[in-house]
């Protein structure tokens, strides 16, 4: 019976992840910006990753400015992005 209410407990917090709320539009623009570059489409553009709150609320922190003239900014996001994926086992 509970894992019944546990399945249904993530079907409704999935669910509830879909509704356009301003931190999923936010997230879903900066998804979407990244994945032009090459260097995030390849390996952290899956649709599975998109689904972790520890991946969408580091999206949520970067700077799109800086990606896009700062080398140094995107090796220091591409070293912290592998330590979230180890981290979360993704």
């Amino acid at each position: 019976m509970s894992d019944l209410f546990d399945l249904a407990a993530e079907f409704l917090e999935l669910l509830i992840d879909f509704f356009p709320t301003k931190k999923n539009r936010e997230f879903k623009r900066k998804f979407k910006e990244l994945k032009k570059m090459n260097w995030f489409k390849h390996k952290y553009g899956s649709g599975f990753i998109t689904l972790n709150d520890s991946f969408r609320d580091y999206i949520l922190t970067l700077d799109m400015k800086l990606i896009h003239v700062d080398d140094d900014y995107i090796i220091k996001t591409k070293t912290e992005l592998d330590q979230l994926l180890k981290r979360e086992r993704l």
